[in-house]
């Protein structure tokens, strides 16, 4: 149901500074019904109306904008701080594959377990060294060097099946040094990650 206007050309008039035009509006039942427009004030009020609609859209806008960009810049630290874990991760897994790769491909990586857990020895006092079946031969090969070199004063090599290839165990009376390739991992790890912030 639609309203239809007519409009008599040259009735226009003036009225205090304005333009008027009568029309006659036609209803969806027939009748006609007289109306004034007046131009000028209708053009001003118009302007306002679609002025003040444009500038409450514009705020609307913005508002979504604002909550967008909080929404993105909180999306970026989540995203950053889950890539920042993967990539620790991944890393950390990248180690490990090169060390055993290194420890296949060289024996004497056990040695160097071995050497560096015994920086850490307090005491030279029946040093008990565990080590993993497959590194038996090479620890036997060079164990009574190191054991002349850092002055043990009595040792027992065990086989364990618990050690992996490439690491050590060294038990004193004062306790324990780890030096499983698993362990100095862990610990490469906690470092990165209290580095990191994220630990």
């Amino acid at each position: 149901m639609q309203d239809i206007f007519h409009c008599r050309p040259n009735q226009g008039f003036r009225l205090r500074g304005e333009v008027a035009v009568e029309v006659k509006v036609v209803t969806a039942d027939g009748n006609e019904v007289p109306r004034r427009l007046d131009t000028i004030q209708g053009f001003e009020q118009g302007q306002k109306d679609g002025l003040s609609l444009g500038e409450k859209r514009v705020q609307e806008t913005l508002e979504q904008m604002g909550a967008l960009l909080r929404a993105m810049t909180g999306l970026k630290k989540q995203v950053y701080d889950e890539a920042e874990a993967e990539l620790l991760r991944l890393s950390v897994e990248i180690a490990r594959q090169i060390i055993r790769r290194e420890i296949t491909t060289d024996p004497s990586v056990v040695t160097r377990a071995i050497r560096a857990a015994f920086e850490y020895l307090g005491d030279q006092n029946q040093v008990r060294i565990s080590v993993s079946p497959e590194d038996m031969k090479e620890v036997q090969r060079v164990l009574p060097d190191l054991a002349q070199f850092y002055r043990l004063e009595g040792f027992e090599l065990v086989e364990d099946r618990a050690v992996a290839r490439g690491g050590c165990i060294l038990e004193t009376g004062f306790g324990r040094i780890n030096g499983t390739i698993d362990d100095q991992l862990a610990m490469l790890k906690e470092e990165l990650e209290r580095c990191l912030g994220t630990g």
